[in-house]
C-alpha cells in the first residue's frame, strides 16, 4: 500500500447511487493506498455502507460543484506531510478498466507538477480538465501555495464561475508559479488531424472562417476538447469514457464504433446502461 498517494473523489448522482464503474474504481484505488476520502452530495445510507469498506465517505448538501468536494476532502486527509501524490477525480467519466487507468496514469514523479489525464486549449487557455488532475511531488503538495489555494476558495454554485474560477483558475495559477500544467494524454499529430477533420464534419468549424489558418499546423486542433473530439484514443490509452459524451454528444460526433464495442460487451453494456440510466 502507498502511504504516499492520496485520492478524493467527488461523487453526485441524482438517485444517490454510485454506479457500478465508480464502484469497481474505488475498490481497484482501494488496492493501491488506504487514504481515499469520498465526498458526495447525493448518496443514499446503503451506498454509504458500500463505499465506507473502501474510503471515508463524507455526505454534504449539495452546493459548490466538484471543487467545494475536492476542498472537503483535502481538508479530511489531515496530515499531507508524507504525501507525493494527490489525485482528485469526479463521477462525471465511465471507466472502461480501473487498472488500465491507473497502470496508464501513473508515472514516476520526476518535478512538482499539475497533471490531468487530459489538458485542453478548449475556452482559450492551457488547463487541466478537472474530472480527473493530480498535484505531484511532495513539495507542491505542502507548499504554502497549494495550502492558500485550497483555504482561499469559496463555494460557487453557479457553473460557468466555476469553471472559470477553478477549472481554468487553478491551471492559471500554478502555472504563474511556476508549476508545470501537463497531461498524461499526449495527442500526436495523427490525433490532432482526426480532431480537426472531426470538428469540420460535424460543423464545429467552418472551413470559410479559419481563413489561412487552414494549415498542416495542426495547432489549433489543441483548442478542441479531447475528452470529446478524440473519445477513442482517449478510451484506448486509458479506459475512460465522458458521461456528457454517452448523454448528449453536444456536437454530435460519429460514435458508431462506441456503441458496436459496447453492444459486443456484456460487461461493457451493463456498465453504460447502469451509469447513464435515468
Amino acid at each position: 500500500m502507498d502511504l504516499t498517494l492520496a485520492i478524493v473523489i467527488a461523487h453526485f448522482d441524482p438517485r444517490g447511487r454510485v454506479a457500478i464503474n465508480l464502484y469497481d474504481l474505488v475498490k481497484h484505488l482501494a488496492t493501491l493506498t488506504p487514504r481515499i476520502v469520498f465526498v458526495s452530495t447525493g448518496i443514499a445510507p446503503e451506498e454509504v455502507a458500500r463505499v465506507s469498506k473502501f474510503a471515508k465517505v463524507i455526505a454534504r448538501e449539495n452546493y459548490g460543484y466538484d471543487f467545494w468536494s475536492y476542498k472537503l476532502g483535502i481538508d479530511a486527509l489531515g496530515d499531507k506531510t508524507g504525501l507525493q501524490r494527490l489525485i482528485l477525480c469526479n463521477s462525471s467519466f465511465v471507466t472502461f478498466d480501473p487498472r488500465l487507468l491507473c497502470d496508464a496514469f501513473f508515472a514516476a514523479l520526476v518535478e512538482p507538477g499539475l497533471r490531468g489525464i487530459t489538458a485542453s486549449r478548449e475556452r482559450g487557455q492551457w488547463h487541466a480538465q478537472s474530472y480527473w488532475v493530480a498535484f505531484e511531488h511532495g513539495e507542491l503538495i505542502n507548499s504554502p501555495d497549494f495550502v492558500r489555494w485550497w483555504s482561499d476558495m469559496v463555494p460557487i454554485s453557479d457553473r460557468f464561475e466555476v469553471i472559470n474560477r477553478y477549472e481554468l483558475g487553478m491551471s492559471a495559477k500554478f502555472a504563474s508559479l511556476g508549476v508545470p500544467v501537463k497531461s498524461a494524454f499526449v495527442p500526436s499529430l495523427d490525433d490532432l488531424l482526426i480532431a480537426a477533420c472531426r470538428a469540420v464534419e460535424t460543423r464545429h468549424w467552418r472551413v470559410a472562417n479559419l481563413s489561412q489558418r487552414v494549415t498542416l499546423d495542426l495547432e489549433l486542433a489543441r483548442s478542441l476538447n479531447p475528452t470529446l473530439f478524440l473519445w477513442d484514443s482517449l478510451l484506448a490509452q486509458f479506459a475512460v469514457v465522458k458521461l456528457g459524451l454517452l448523454l448528449n454528444n453536444p456536437f454530435g460526433l460519429n460514435l458508431t464504433s462506441l456503441y458496436s464495442r459496447i453492444e459486443q460487451s456484456g460487461h461493457l453494456n451493463a456498465l453504460v446502461r447502469d451509469a447513464t440510466s435515468p
